[in-house]
């Protein structure tokens, strides 16, 4: 592997964890780090026939990337839903919990001009207020009782967002062992 090889791969690697840290404001940045490998795969089998070698990430590599980040993308939709079903909340507030958090990260994102920022804010406070008007709904319930349910979907969707790039970060390791190794 010549010199070249390296810095790319260097260059990818620390472009990568970039990547993946957008993650933490509810942004596809893990997606983006395997489209990223997926070109350096491509590049990379015009570059090497000439060496013998027509593979710097892999298919497997490339399949265990994606598999993680779909593992976090999950973790990262329902943990809302999760977190105001443990602060009590009902089915209803959970679903409400989960619309909420998409529809406030898409407003987050309009109205809250602070790049990335207005994203997460959006999607936190989002997830909470739908949890509060999906347990408004229910019959007698007080806004004081929808309190518990609304932090928990809040607690929730940050832990989701934590999940997420964990699972980003494993495969951000697995991609850079990977290209690293060969």
């Amino acid at each position: 592997m010549g010199w070249i090889h390296y810095l790319l791969a260097s260059l990818g690697v620390l472009t990568g964890l970039a990547l993946v840290l957008l993650n933490l404001v509810s942004l596809p940045g893990t997606w983006l780090m395997i489209l990223g490998a997926v070109v350096f795969e491509l590049v990379d089998s015009l570059w090497l026939p000439s060496s013998g070698d027509t593979s710097s990430v892999g298919g497997w590599a490339l399949g265990g990337a994606a598999a993680l980040a779909g593992l976090g993308e999950g973790v990262e939709f329902l943990s809302g839903a999760a977190g105001a079903r443990v602060g009590g909340a009902s089915a209803r507030g959970m679903w409400a919990a989960l619309a909420g958090s998409i529809v406030g990260a898409l407003l987050g994102t309009m109205f809250i001009l602070i790049p990335l920022v207005g994203t997460l804010i959006g999607a936190v406070g989002g997830c909470a207020l739908g949890a509060v008007i999906g347990e408004m709904t229910r019959p007698g319930m007080t806004l004081k009782g929808t309190l518990k349910p609304a932090a928990g979907a809040m607690v929730g969707r940050i832990g989701g967002l934590i999940g997420k790039t964990a699972c980003g970060f494993v495969a951000w390791v697995l991609l850079a062992i990977v290209v690293f190794s060969h």
